[in-house]
C-alpha cells in the first residue's frame, strides 16, 4: 500500500511539472504570436501605403497628360476616395 501511494505522488509530481511547463510555453508562445501579428500588421500597412502613393502618383501622371476638358475624365477624382475610405485591418 504504501508503494502505490508513493507511485501516486510521483505520478501527481510529474503531471504537476508538465502542468507548469505547459503553462510557461502558452506565455511564450501568446507573447510570440502577439509580437507577430503586430509586425505583420506593419507589414501590411506599410504595403497599403506604398500602394496608395504609387495610386496617387500615377493619378497625377494621368491627369498631366489628359486634359480634363476633354470629357474622357469624370469630375469625381480617385483620391477623394481614399480620402473617404479608410481600410483597417483587424485582427
Amino acid at each position: 500500500m504504501y508503494q502505490s501511494s508513493t507511485e501516486k505522488e510521483r505520478l501527481l509530481l510529474a503531471l504537476t511539472n508538465i502542468f507548469d511547463q505547459l503553462e510557461e510555453l502558452d506565455l511564450v508562445l501568446e507573447k510570440s504570436f502577439s509580437d507577430l501579428r503586430i509586425r505583420m500588421n506593419e507589414e501590411e500597412q506599410n504595403k497599403i501605403f506604398d500602394s496608395v502613393k504609387k495610386l496617387s502618383i500615377l493619378e497625377n501622371k494621368i491627369d498631366q497628360t489628359i486634359p480634363k476638358s476633354s470629357g474622357m475624365i469624370a469630375d469625381f477624382n480617385l483620391s477623394d476616395a481614399s480620402k473617404v475610405l479608410e481600410l483597417e485591418l483587424g485582427f
